[in-house]
């Protein structure tokens, strides 16, 4: 879990400190919409299920948020935040529980992309 809060925190070089505290010696990790969108869904479904939340229940928090939801749908034409949730949500419960082992676990599939050493200012 780590792994994912860092790479949506440490996208600029001035966040250095934080990421050397996590373990992290590499650069800033490069800011991509998508893949940031997909993480915090994952994040979002692990704390759930972590919380021990059920499903309508998420569903019904999701439907919580008018403003996401509306600016979701005006640029993905649906609600995109809630379906991406709802979507790890599900993978989690249909392997529990091993599911969030895998998630929780080693990272090394990650397909992150991180500034090169030279973009650093």
């Amino acid at each position: 879990m780590t792994g994912r809060v860092l790479e949506l925190v440490y996208t600029a070089w001035d966040i250095r400190a934080f990421a050397r505290d996590l373990g992290d010696e590499g650069p800033p990790f490069v800011w991509d919409e998508e893949r940031r969108a997909q993480l915090r869904a994952q994040l979002d479904a692990i704390y759930f299920h972590l919380y021990g939340i059920e499903r309508d229940d998420v569903e019904y928090i999701m439907g919580t948020f008018p403003i996401v939801e509306r600016k979701d749908r005006a640029a993905h034409g649906t609600y995109r935040t809630r379906d991406l949730i709802l979507g790890y949500y599900d993978a989690y419960a249909a392997a529990a529980p091993t599911a969030l082992q895998t998630w929780l676990g080693p990272e090394e599939k990650r397909t992150a992309r991180r500034h090169s050493a030279e973009t650093r200012v």
